[in-house]
Order: C-alpha cells, then structure tokens, then sequence
C-alpha cells in the first residue's frame, strides 16, 4: 500500500512539474487606448494558462466582453514566447453598443406581455446578447405551451446607427395543434380520464410542450406502470394552419 501511495504521489508530483514547465505568463497587449483602459478595468484574475487551454480562455474572455456590450471586440492574435514563458494576446475591444429600438414586429400583445417584453427596456439601454437570448426562448417556449409547437423567431431590419443598434421581432406562431387522442399500449388497466388528469394532455385541448416533455418522468412515478419505451409524437395536419398531435 505504500509503495502504491508513494507511486500516486511521484506521478501527481511529475504531473504538477510538467504542467508548470508548459505553463505560460499571460500578457494581454491591447491595440488602442480604449482597448487599454478596458483591459485595466476588466478584472482579469488568471495570471498563466497551459498552451492546451488558450483558445479555451479567449473564447471565454471574449464572450464576456461581449456581455459588456462591446459586441464587436476581437482577439487579433496570440503569440507563445517558449524562452520567455508568455502568452500575448494582441486584442481589440471596439466600441460599446447600446439599443436605438427593438420592435414588437409581428409578434403579438399577449406573447409578449406573458414573456416580460417591453419596448422601454430595450431602448437607449446596453446592448446585451444574452437579453435578447432569454427574449427568444421566452418566447417560444411560451408559444409552445400554448398549442405552437412549430413556432419560430429571428430578428430582422438590422440597424446600425453609430454605435445604436435596431432590430425588429420576426415571429411565426406556425401551425396550431391540438391533442387529438392519448393512445395507450399493452394490457395496463388505468383510466383514461385519470391518465389524462395526470398527464394534463386531454382531448381536443391544445398541445402543452412542458405537460408532453414531462410525461415520461410522470409516468416513471407510477408505482404500477411499466414504460417499454419513451412518449412518441404523431402529428398530423388538418385545415388551414393546424393540426393534430396523437400521443402514444
């Protein structure tokens, strides 16, 4: 068991000098004065990095400055110095990006009221991928709980004023689906109105992304119910711009 111990430790302690010896002192060299002041502000605590983990770090170093609204900043390059033990990384932050307008669009009053949108919090206010991220998904995800499993979202009319930026909301709700039927297989005797109590996916009401996405992790609950294989979808149109969703 010693000797064993003794083992682990040595190659931790080879690990840990080999991983110093590859290691490398970070240097960031901005390319402009703005660049400059923004480095010294933006707290950067890692001091040296492994030659394996640098495109790692500048993609993450990257997407936070984006965070901060400089949308445009950039790594030019990045050169090893094997003598010296650097890491330079010549970087350029850009300008700061703030929100001209952000447009309803196409999309309508009650999606955009039940997904916390406001016009006022876009406008003259920092530019922030990831709002307008958590914006999308709230919007689908709204729509698709709702009967709009098909619903999609992009943004268009881009523009660019100076360091303002505009967008409009493109929304397509899609087509509208309703639950045509709970279809059970096997020779489980269960009521079906419970079932569909349970599940909350009833006939003729509209599709529920969330209830059918949980139905799986519900049904494993049921001490007397045996899943031989995942929830299956068929969906099938019917009429102008809708159609029906059996559940199996």
């Amino acid at each position: 068991m010693k000797k064993r111990n003794l083992i682990l430790m040595l190659v931790l302690y080879i690990s840990q000098i080999a991983w110093a010896q590859n290691a490398f002192n970070l240097v960031f060299i901005p390319s402009d004065y703005d660049s400059l002041k923004f480095i010294d502000d933006f707290k950067i605590e890692q001091k040296t990095i492994n030659e394996s983990e640098i495109n790692g770090l500048m993609k993450n170093l990257l997407k936070e400055i984006h965070n901060e609204s400089f949308i445009t900043a950039r790594v030019d390059s990045f050169i090893l110095n094997n003598e010296k033990k650097t890491c330079c990384i010549y970087i350029k932050i850009g300008n700061k990006y703030q929100w001209a307008k952000l447009s309803s669009g196409n999309a309508g009053n009650m999606e955009l009221n039940e997904s916390g949108f406001r016009e006022k919090l876009f406008n003259k206010k920092p530019f922030n991928y990831n709002e307008l991220i958590s914006l999308s998904e709230k919007l689908i995800l709204n729509a698709e709980n709702n009967g709009f499993p098909f619903a999609s979202l992009s943004y268009d009319s881009l523009g660019i004023d100076g360091n303002a930026i505009s967008l409009r909301i493109n929304f397509k709700k899609n087509r509208q689906v309703v639950i045509d039927s709970l279809v059970l297989h096997g020779n489980l005797k269960i009521a079906r109105r419970f079932l569909e109590s349970y599940l909350n996916i009833h006939e003729g009401k509209l599709y529920n992304e969330a209830s059918v996405s949980q139905s799986d992790k519900k049904l494993k609950d049921l001490p007397f119910v045996k899943i031989t294989k995942p929830l299956e979808l068929e969906f099938t149109p019917y009429g102008e711009n809708k159609g029906k969703a059996r559940v199996h």
